[in-house]
């Protein structure tokens, strides 16, 4: 709404990169100029249908431009939300189908992760889905061909955006299909995120001794393409030991990224028995354990 024009307006807006399917149940508070979308209902394929997000979009109304902001470490829909010292606070929340006696209590601060411009390392997973499609084609596109994209869109140097250029990025990740889970976990760790679902392949560098307080966690360290590496915990309570693992193993995971300084952990690489946590999972030799 345009206070000045006394109008609203309809057409121009640079639609969400993830539609919501009510409009409710998510907050919209707005930081330093930027209006953050938080969780929301969205809806998949398989039962149940409707699911709770964990999405943070943010959007820059002096550019019309969305970006994808680091993940609730949860859904919390029906949370509420304050902005105070240059921070969102995220309180309480809890699935869509909670009983109110299950909604959760946390609370959590969300720091300003708006960002003037990505690398080209960041570029790879436009709409944060944990790859790249040709839907991050589209966004690409679209966002060069109106003006308001926040990342490089001359990628051949001829000092135009056209369908070159298109090309230049398809082919940059055409071997990205499956995640860009290297220019994820490069964001996230020069950015210091957490709480980020992410999937990715490493080899292995090192086997540690098992972390033995409370649950049990098998643990090693992988090196990424880029050279940053990665520690692993895989609960060995819920899913099996990697008995065969072994240095210079190349492997897959998928689990959830916490920050530190080196590199960082990926955890939850199993199942969640409460179906409240999105499941991962590590595979090695043909084998998928979770």
């Amino acid at each position: 709404y345009d206070f000045k024009a006394t109008k609203w307006k309809t057409s121009g807006l640079t639609p969400l990169p993830t539609p919501r399917s009510f409009s409710f149940a998510h907050a919209a508070p707005v930081l330093n100029g930027k209006i953050y979308l938080l969780s929301g209902v969205a809806t998949q394929k398989t039962t149940p249908h409707l699911v709770a997000s964990t999405k943070v979009e943010i959007y820059d109304p002096a550019s019309n431009t969305w970006q994808i902001g680091p993940a609730l470490p949860q859904p919390s829909v029906w949370g509420a939300t304050v902005v105070a010292n240059n921070a969102i606070y995220v309180i309480s929340g809890g699935h869509l189908y909670d009983t109110p006696s299950s909604l959760v209590t946390n609370v959590w601060k969300l720091t300003d992760a708006w960002k003037s411009n990505l690398t080209t390392l960041e570029t790879c997973d436009l709409n944060a889905d944990g790859k790249f499609s040709s839907v991050d084609v589209t966004l690409f596109t679209k966002a060069c061909k109106n003006k308001t994209a926040y990342w490089q869109c001359d990628l051949n140097n001829d000092s135009l955006f056209n369908s070159k250029d298109t090309a230049a990025y398809k082919l940059q990740w055409k071997k990205a299909t499956k995640a860009c889970s290297d220019g994820i976990l490069a964001n996230a760790f020069a950015n210091q995120l957490s709480n980020l679902q992410v999937g990715g392949q490493g080899i292995v560098i090192s086997i540690l001794s098992d972390d033995n307080n409370g649950n049990r966690h098998q643990r090693f360290i992988i090196r990424l393409s880029t050279g940053q590496t990665l520690l692993i915990a895989h609960n060995i309570d819920i899913a099996a030991r990697i008995e065969t693992l072994a240095v210079g193993d190349n492997l897959q995971f998928n689990g959830e990224y916490e920050w530190n300084d080196k590199g960082g952990v990926i955890h939850w690489t199993h199942h969640d028995p409460d179906n409240q946590h999105a499941s991962g999972w590590i595979k090695h030799a043909g084998i998928t354990y979770q």
